[in-house]
């Protein structure tokens, strides 16, 4: 087991179906602070459970005392961390990882694709991009998830289309119910990208993998295409 912080629990609240924001306080910790690029992410370990990595959903920042991190449920150590009471104890890693690099991102279109909890990260990038949004130039956020209620963070993505930034979702299980795109978020690109686009992708291999070969088919450089681990 890696060493690790010790850190509160202040909370956690449902956000999509089997997903679930949790809120660590990391307050007068080595860890206030050590957040520094969007994307990255931490190890969480309690006692008797094998630990695991969880992205960072917050924007990093020098002031930063608080982490939230998306959690499915379903397995051991997902289910014990959600039901904690605020002010339990949980051992938390320094942020690892390279993050994406949004340096890379100024001043040219900006395409981020995950899917599931995979848009942990992303969410990350966005909350980071928004506080200098002309700084970027187009940005679409490609989300995809199984049924229509496991999107998460659905007010907070409506919202970026006040920052002129594009929210394409689509479901691999539609029910009778939703009436928007379904595939898989590779499907749903586009024929042509805008010049000198960058992506930011998270998720599963396969995703990634046949995001990355699309990208590269409509335009986008192989090494602007960018992993966060």
């Amino acid at each position: 087991m890696r060493d690790g912080v010790r850190a509160q629990v202040m909370g956690s609240s449902r956000v999509a179906e089997g997903l679930h924001l949790l809120s660590l306080s990391v307050e007068r910790t080595p860890l206030a602070g050590a957040h520094m690029r969007a994307g990255q992410y931490v190890w969480l370990s309690l006692p008797q459970y094998s630990e695991a990595p969880f992205a960072l959903v917050n924007a990093p920042g020098a002031r930063v005392d608080r982490y939230e991190l998306l959690v499915r449920s379903g397995s051991l150590l997902s289910d014990a961390l959600l039901g904690l009471h605020p002010g339990a104890p949980v051992t938390v890693g320094t942020p690892e990882g390279p993050g994406f690099p949004l340096e890379r991102a100024r001043g040219r279109p900006l395409v981020l694709a995950g899917t599931g909890s995979g848009v942990s990260p992303l969410i990350s990038v966005l909350r980071t991009l928004v506080r200098e949004r002309r700084e970027y130039g187009h940005v679409m956020l490609l989300y995809g998830a199984r049924t229509p209620a496991e999107f998460a963070f659905g007010p907070e993505l409506d919202a970026l289309m006040e920052k002129k930034i594009d929210v394409v979702r689509t479901v691999s299980a539609p029910d009778s119910g939703w009436s928007g795109l379904t595939g898989y978020v590779q499907h749903h690109i586009g024929q042509e990208l805008r010049h000198g686009a960058v992506a930011f992708l998270c998720g599963q291999p396969e995703m990634v993998a046949a995001m990355t070969e699309t990208l590269v088919e409509r335009g986008v450089k192989r090494e602007d295409v960018f992993l966060n681990v």
